[in-house]
């Protein structure tokens, strides 16, 4: 799959989760420092570093947005679960179709300083040049586990010693500022449709939410409840 961007090319190269079989730069940039230091990384890892005219880039990527380098490389190889182990903030989303919205995801955990997202296991070989690059390359450098059982997977999180917390609005739910995020974590989010599923629900220690400061009705899209929730995680251990 092709990978475009100088922040999606350095990211899978140095993410070391893909085969990088060969890196194309436009010619005319030789003189820029970043085309000089993706092609130091590809000597370092004798991955092929190809100077193209701008036509032939264009040709093989997928828009314009490229800015002169693309790679070719292999589908992603995910990480085992047993890498959860010593970490103390992780990340579990579902029901994220959207790969611009799942990029933007790992973009927030990664700077509110979550090491590890979990998701439902899928196909995602048609949208992982998307995620890469709307995540900013953060997906490739960030532990990312894929479970088709929640149910197993909420009873290896805890085994881990990590305490569930859900966002989730019902009757037992503390607001976020109440709950105790400062301990090891792994934070829950469902995506707009349907929420999270029973089979993670069960397991969780204490149920959270978003306190609005109006009576709205409307829940915040996934990718922005994210970002609430994990920075009052920032906010909480900064005390």
């Amino acid at each position: 799959m092709i990978f475009e961007g100088a922040l999606s090319v350095k990211a899978v190269i140095q993410g070391n989760k893909r085969d990088v079989t060969e890196v194309w730069a436009d010619k005319n940039k030789r003189s820029e420092r970043d085309f000089q230091y993706i092609q130091r990384l590809c000597e370092g890892q004798k991955i092929p570093f190809i100077w193209k005219v701008r036509e032939e880039i264009d040709a093989l990527a997928n828009g314009k947005t490229h800015g002169g380098v693309i790679a070719s490389a292999s589908q992603r190889r995910f990480d085992d679960v047993n890498k959860l182990k010593g970490l103390d903030f992780v990340l579990l989303v579902e029901g994220i179709e959207d790969p611009f919205n799942l990029g933007y995801i790992f973009r927030t955990a990664a700077a509110a300083g979550a090491q590890a997202v979990i998701t439902r296991a899928r196909d995602w070989s048609f949208s992982e040049s998307v995620i890469c690059k709307s995540s900013a390359g953060v997906s490739e450098r960030l532990t990312w586990i894929l479970t088709d059982d929640f149910d197993q997977m909420g009873n290896q999180i805890k085994e881990f010693g990590f305490k569930i917390f859900c966002a989730l609005r019902d009757d037992s739910a503390s607001e976020m500022s109440e709950a105790n995020l400062n301990q090891p974590l792994c934070l829950c989010i469902g995506g707009e449709m349907r929420g999270l599923s029973k089979a993670i629900i069960q397991h969780t220690h204490q149920n959270i939410y978003i306190a609005y400061p109006t009576d709205t009705k409307v829940a915040l899209p996934a990718a922005q409840a994210t970002a609430v929730l994990c920075f009052e995680v920032v906010r909480q251990r900064k005390k």
